[in-house]
């Protein structure tokens, strides 16, 4: 008898719910759904899709890196030290999108400007762009910021350790700027590694900084050369265990090679992953094969058939051919070029890949080298 009583209280309880829910249904208005929320609109303003903005000053930081501080006259997005841009820029005709990570402090929005530093590469399209023919005045559509290579408080240990190789100092730049400006409250130790002193980038910079806050410390290291006052040969495990604390988390930024060892260096230490951040960077080696494919690929409803070389990424065939595309950190981290392969191979990392993205054949055009005839199909 109980049991039935329970039975007919939930079986009342259905009831009662499915006639209340019909009430609200017949009472509802049968308008379109607005599409200009306030919260929406906010939201668009704070975090706009893109803005175009103004070279104002260029700074040679060394023979072969330069800094851009770009300027727009509408509110850039709040963002945290660490993240990057991306920036299209028409080349010869055709138009590329880069990602730049932001080298200045957050406090620089108040200015409506933010600055970006660009390490000039022999055979690099853009970056040799940069550094030999954008002028103050130029106009660049910039997009962002975005990436997770940030500070979190929730997630970090209050002590940072800062190991950077090259231009892999330009983001702990930002970082040491936003100690300085007060936005963050950590210790920052930067163990900085270079083949020579005159390599070393933003070296008076930095220096000043360590001078007015006691909570960034700054140790230079020169691969190729033997100075009083700089650590010599590279960063190794015994200079890491002279600066390292109890509690500590670890950001790395460089090359490729950097990071390797870097990583060996740390799993030998039995640091473990959460403690560890890394910079975004395409761990897929170029390969040498010259040999021409064809790209069947399918973009608005339209084929297209294009032909690239083994030794290119899909994506860089897509850029020379001038067909449209979504991207954004360009290394296979991020999966806005994620597509569907439809036929043929490719050789990739597709560590940043889901199981599912595996399962059902998608890729990352920006990180993917054919190595047979393809069919793609890009994202919409």
């Amino acid at each position: 008898m109980r049991k039935n009583k329970t039975e007919k209280n939930v079986i009342d309880q259905i009831l009662k719910l499915s006639l209340e829910r019909e009430k609200c249904i017949k009472e509802a208005s049968n308008k379109p759904i607005r599409k200009d929320y306030g919260s929406n609109r906010v939201s668009s303003e704070l975090h706009p899709h893109s803005l175009v903005m103004q070279i104002k000053e260029i700074k040679v930081e060394s023979p072969t890196t330069k800094s851009f501080v770009l300027a727009t006259e509408s509110d850039f997005p709040n963002f945290l030290p660490g993240q990057y841009v991306t920036i299209d820029v028409l080349v010869d005709g055709l138009i590329y999108n880069r990602a730049f990570t932001i080298s200045s402090s957050p406090s620089r929005i108040l200015q409506n400007e933010i600055e970006i530093t660009v390490k000039r590469t022999e055979h690099g399209l853009i970056s040799n762009y940069f550094f030999y023919q954008v002028n103050v005045g130029d106009y660049f559509t910039v997009h962002g910021p975005f990436g997770n290579f940030t500070y979190q408080s929730l997630r970090d240990e209050k002590h940072v350790l800062a190991l950077a190789s090259g231009s892999g100092i330009i983001p702990f730049r930002a970082m040491a700027h936003t100690i300085c400006d007060g936005i963050c409250e950590i210790d920052l130790t930067i163990l900085y590694e270079v083949p020579h002193e005159n390599e070393i980038l933003f070296h008076e910079e930095l220096d000043e900084l360590c001078k007015k806050n006691n909570h960034i410390h700054v140790v230079y290291v020169l691969r190729e050369e033997v100075k009083e006052g700089y650590q010599k040969n590279n960063i190794s495990k015994e200079l890491i265990l002279r600066y390292q604390k109890e509690h500590m988390s670890y950001f790395v930024c460089g090359s490729k090679d950097f990071y390797s060892s870097m990583n060996v260096i740390l799993k030998e230490l039995k640091i473990a992953n959460k403690y560890i951040r890394h910079d975004f960077y395409n761990e897929c080696e170029i390969p040498t094969n010259e040999e021409t494919y064809e790209l069947r690929i399918l973009t608005g409803g339209k084929e297209k058939i294009v032909f690239g070389r083994g030794n290119e990424t899909i994506l860089q065939t897509l850029e020379r051919e001038g067909i449209a595309h979504k991207k954004r950190c360009g290394v296979g981290v991020c999966g806005f070029c994620r597509s569907k392969l439809l036929s043929g191979s490719v050789l990739t990392n597709d560590k940043y890949l889901r199981a599912a993205d595996k399962k059902y054949h998608y890729i990352h055009p920006c990180a993917s080298y054919p190595i047979s005839n393809l069919k793609i199909r890009l994202p919409k």
